[in-house]
């Protein structure tokens, strides 16, 4: 399995090209096309009073673009079993066709060899997160009885 995967957002994006779901269509077909990849289906839908959500499912996985055009932003979840060099491909043709200013990436591999340092990574998270929430939430209640005390002098 060579599962390949890029989440990303696209900042500082046209308000006209992000709520516009022929545009919308027009990305995913060409980012399909760049990755080579088999289109099944795809679904664009446009809300009122602004945004678009589209989706391809394909042979391979799917890509889902979802826009905030009053904001500039476009959110982009692309996974592929077709490897890191086909995602890589059809997230440069989402980039090359909306205009932006700033993109934020991350590509992830899911393949046998990466799958070890995944697995080991997933262990250890769990641990460090619950850590940092417990920290957050001790807080939250210190301040709540400072508060309280505060409150009843």
């Amino acid at each position: 399995m060579k599962l390949s995967a890029v989440i990303a957002t696209l900042e500082g994006c046209s308000f006209d090209a992000l709520n516009d779901p022929r545009f919308i269509e027009q990305v995913l077909r060409d980012s399909v096309a760049a990755g080579h990849f088999t289109m099944l289906h795809h679904y664009v839908h446009a809300f009122a009073p602004q945004g678009v959500t589209g989706v391809a499912v394909l042979s391979e996985s799917h890509i889902a673009v979802h826009t905030w055009p009053e904001e500039g932003l476009l959110f982009v979840d692309l996974a592929t079993c077709s490897g890191a060099q086909a995602a890589r491909a059809a997230f440069a043709a989402i980039c090359a066709l909306v205009p932006h200013v700033r993109v934020r990436r991350r590509l992830l591999r899911c393949d046998s060899d990466a799958r070890s340092a995944l697995d080991a990574e997933a262990v250890r998270r769990p641990s460090s997160v619950t850590r940092q929430v417990r920290r957050q939430l001790a807080g939250v209640a210190k301040r709540r009885v400072v508060k309280r005390a505060a409150s009843t002098r």
